[in-house]
């Protein structure tokens, strides 16, 4: 992942911490991680997770993550995913800070390539509608 999807995963993690959303987004670097993470209790529906998932080798994929049905699937571009969810990310995120547009978050996305939430958005929004 470059710079810039790096800052989005970290907008769309605050989103997702205070008023849910961005899942798919949840991804954890190991096969490991992810069932220390959530089978720590229950070490029998990690195994079970692993059987119905759809993981081809141990810890070669970019990240895991659950499916829609709480089994282990393998993530392959993550940062691809991100890309995709760009302007979700930011708008989510600028809806939970609206008081905070200079904030240091949002002036290192914009610094990192970063096109979205910029003060002159609001004003086109206005002019389309």
């Amino acid at each position: 992942m470059n710079q810039r999807q790096e800052i989005l995963k970290e907008m769309a993690q605050e989103v997702a911490s205070l008023k849910g959303g961005f899942e798919d987004l949840d991804v954890y670097e190991t096969i490991e991680d992810l069932c220390n993470e959530l089978f720590s209790e229950n070490p029998a529906e990690a195994a079970r997770s692993m059987y119905f998932g759809e993981i081809s080798g141990w810890n070669s994929a970019d990240g895991y993550r659950l499916n829609a049905y709480g089994n282990l699937e393998e993530v392959d571009d993550i940062g691809e995913e991100i890309d995709g969810q760009e302007e979700d990310i930011v708008d989510a995120w600028l809806e939970l800070h609206e008081d905070s547009r200079d904030s240091e978050l949002l002036e290192r996305y914009h610094n990192a390539g970063g096109e979205y939430g910029l003060d002159g958005d609001e004003e086109d929004d206005d002019e389309e509608e």
